[in-house]
């Protein structure tokens, strides 16, 4: 058993690099809470979009100071926007948005050889009128959802009114820039308060508060291509064609056919509408502006990841370690008495010569009383018996010899010399030399 015992404590220093195994550095995100002051404005700057002109009060330009903000969504550039954030931060602020509302149905379509219906296959209107409605536009789809040469036209209609909503954002710390929270539609903005409400915008005031927004988003998205059969040359395309409906096109080759289909685009010009007034919001905001939030922040950290295999692996050869040391005190209860680890009882069980006269089996107490009025002093023993030379002490020029090879080093004169079986020991007195 103490040898298997032997065994297992010498085994024990592989732990070493199993537990160094069992821990490894890695990086992990960690959230928190943090508190964030940020300025986003809760309703559009009034007059700050567009320039109302001509006796029908129609909006044809943009600001000078919209338009920067025009052509970094065009762009979709980065929305900036100062914050104590140092990480990732999802938040809800409040900050000027849309109310939507939708309705949807379809209309039958007929584009076969014999017909002469010539129906819009992707359209998209952005329709407003900011002396009747200046915070209100009507964003129209129609789509051929299918191929086919006859079907069912899909038609949404969605109004859209300026107010105040709660917008889901991520900020990134970093590059101190703030955007939608992609996971997010328009439909999880909560409208806050009442919508905004203007008077009638005319040409007499000159300038429109969300008559900019529309324009934008109607230069962008307003469409009307129309499919009909031309006769002996097939099917062919006409009327106004904008980026989005080649995008969204499918089964479009080189000469049409009734197979040509569209997905439906209205998510994307939702959140294209939702992005442009939230740009607006953010750039137009101020000091005055500011809203405190608690935001969710987010971070890579470094930390240490465990490794359960090789955490096993060296608590087991631990254990393995213990429990055979442990098995070696098997039957202690059988020595008759309790034992300790008092030098005095670990000299006895060594048999030490100074100890030879007291009882094997005497306790740390009987061995004081048996031995301990013994005078006792440490120094050079000679047992010179069964040995006929001296061994001399090297020379050395301050006068005298040392011997080493201990932790003590014994000294003397030059020219003695000391009997071949002198140790160090406590010992008698009579016993011991005087160095």
């Amino acid at each position: 058993m103490i040898a298997i015992a032997s065994i297992f404590v010498a085994l024990c220093p592989i732990n070493g690099p199993l537990l160094q195994r069992a821990s490894t550095i890695s990086n992990a995100t960690v959230t928190s809470q943090q508190g964030l002051d940020l300025q986003v404005n809760k309703l559009i700057p009034r007059g700050f979009t567009g320039i109302v002109t001509s006796r029908s009060d129609s909006v044809n330009m943009l600001t000078s100071n919209f338009s920067t903000t025009a052509r970094a969504y065009y762009g979709r550039s980065p929305i900036k926007l100062d914050s104590a954030c140092t990480g990732t931060c999802k938040a809800n602020v409040l900050g000027a948005g849309f109310y939507v509302n939708c309705a949807s149905y379809e209309v039958r379509y007929n584009v076969s050889g014999g017909s002469y219906d010539s129906p819009t296959v992707f359209g998209a209107w952005v329709e407003y009128a900011v002396f009747d409605n200046p915070t209100t536009f009507n964003l129209n789809v129609q789509i051929k959802p299918k191929a086919g040469c006859t079907g069912n036209l899909a038609i949404t209609n969605c109004t859209l009114q300026g107010g105040s909503v709660k917008y889901p954002v991520v900020i990134d710390g970093s590059t101190s820039t703030v955007g939608l929270d992609p996971a997010t539609t328009i439909w999880d903005d909560t409208v806050v308060g009442d919508l905004d409400a203007l008077t009638s915008e005319t040409h007499l005031g000159g300038t429109t508060t969300y008559g900019g927004l529309f324009l934008a988003l109607a230069n962008q998205y307003n469409t009307d291509l129309q499919f009909q059969i031309g006769g002996a040359i097939g099917w062919e395309f006409f009327g106004a064609q904008s980026e989005s409906s080649i995008a969204y096109a499918h089964d479009v080759g080189g000469q049409p056919t009734c197979d040509v289909y569209f997905t439906d685009p209205l998510a994307d010009f939702l959140q294209g509408a939702r992005e442009l007034i939230f740009r607006t919001a953010v750039a137009t905001a101020n000091g005055s502006d500011t809203q405190s939030v608690v935001a969710q922040a987010s971070g890579s950290h470094t930390v240490y990841k465990t490794s359960h295999v090789f955490l096993a692996i060296a608590t087991l050869v631990s254990a393995l370690a213990i429990l055979s040391v442990l098995l070696t005190f098997n039957g202690f209860w059988r020595l008759g008495r309790k034992v300790s680890m008092s030098p005095l009882e670990t000299a006895k069980a060594f048999d030490a010569p100074i100890m030879k006269e007291a009882d094997s089996s005497a306790p740390t107490k009987a061995l004081l009383n048996q031995v301990g009025g013994k005078p006792v002093k440490y120094g050079l023993v000679n047992d010179s018996a069964g040995f006929d030379r001296e061994i001399a002490l090297p020379h050395s020029d301050s006068g005298f010899n040392s011997i080493s090879g201990s932790d003590i080093e014994m000294s003397g004169r030059i020219g003695t010399g000391m009997p071949a079986g002198a140790h160090l020991e406590l010992a008698d007195p009579k016993r011991v030399t005087t160095l």
